[in-house]
Protein backbone atom coordinates (compact mmCIF):
# COMPACT_ATOMS: atom_id res chain seq x y z
CA UNK A 1 0.00 0.00 0.00
CA UNK A 2 1.66 3.80 -0.61
CA UNK A 3 1.97 6.66 1.73
CA UNK A 4 -0.57 8.08 0.89
CA UNK A 5 -3.40 5.38 0.69
CA UNK A 6 -1.98 4.17 4.12
CA UNK A 7 -2.36 8.16 5.52
CA UNK A 8 -5.76 8.60 4.11
CA UNK A 9 -6.75 4.82 6.12
CA UNK A 10 -5.33 6.45 9.09
CA UNK A 11 -7.16 9.69 8.74
CA UNK A 12 -10.62 7.70 8.18
CA UNK A 13 -9.76 5.30 11.45
CA UNK A 14 -8.89 8.55 13.45
CA UNK A 15 -12.41 10.38 12.21
CA UNK A 16 -14.02 6.93 12.95
CA UNK A 17 -12.74 7.02 16.77
CA UNK A 18 -14.25 10.77 17.15
CA UNK A 19 -17.52 9.41 15.64
CA UNK A 20 -17.38 6.11 18.22
CA UNK A 21 -16.65 8.44 21.18
CA UNK A 22 -19.17 10.80 20.39
CA UNK A 23 -22.12 8.11 20.14
CA UNK A 24 -20.79 6.33 23.74
CA UNK A 25 -18.93 3.71 21.78
CA UNK A 26 -18.53 0.54 24.22
CA UNK A 27 -14.81 -0.55 25.17
CA UNK A 28 -14.76 -3.31 22.50
CA UNK A 29 -15.71 -1.17 19.45
CA UNK A 30 -13.02 1.75 20.74
CA UNK A 31 -10.49 -1.14 21.57
CA UNK A 32 -11.09 -2.06 18.22
CA UNK A 33 -10.41 1.17 16.34
CA UNK A 34 -7.44 1.94 18.66
CA UNK A 35 -5.60 -1.41 17.43
CA UNK A 36 -6.56 -0.68 14.23
CA UNK A 37 -5.12 2.83 14.47
CA UNK A 38 -1.90 1.59 15.81
CA UNK A 39 -1.29 -1.01 13.18
CA UNK A 40 -1.45 1.86 10.26
CA UNK A 41 0.58 3.71 12.14
CA UNK A 42 3.26 0.97 11.96
CA UNK A 43 2.32 0.44 8.68
CA UNK A 44 3.02 3.91 7.49
CA UNK A 45 6.27 3.98 9.62
CA UNK A 46 7.35 0.95 8.21
CA UNK A 47 6.66 2.11 4.32
CA UNK A 48 10.53 2.78 2.79
CA UNK A 49 9.95 6.38 1.57
CA UNK A 50 7.92 8.31 4.19
CA UNK A 51 7.60 12.17 4.20
CA UNK A 52 8.57 14.88 6.68
CA UNK A 53 4.98 16.11 6.50
CA UNK A 54 3.17 12.95 7.00
CA UNK A 55 5.13 12.06 9.81
CA UNK A 56 4.15 15.54 11.71
CA UNK A 57 0.69 15.02 10.78
CA UNK A 58 0.59 11.16 11.90
CA UNK A 59 2.23 12.82 15.31
CA UNK A 60 0.07 15.61 15.88
CA UNK A 61 -3.06 12.73 15.03
CA UNK A 62 -1.48 10.52 17.54
CA UNK A 63 -0.95 13.31 20.23
CA UNK A 64 -4.49 14.62 20.29
CA UNK A 65 -6.47 14.49 23.36
CA UNK A 66 -9.74 12.90 22.30
CA UNK A 67 -7.68 9.82 21.25
CA UNK A 68 -6.67 8.25 24.10
CA UNK A 69 -8.44 5.12 24.77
Amino acid sequence: MTVGKLNTQLRWLILERHLLRERGAGVDELERNRRAIVHAEFELRSAPIIELSVLRELDRARTAPDLVA
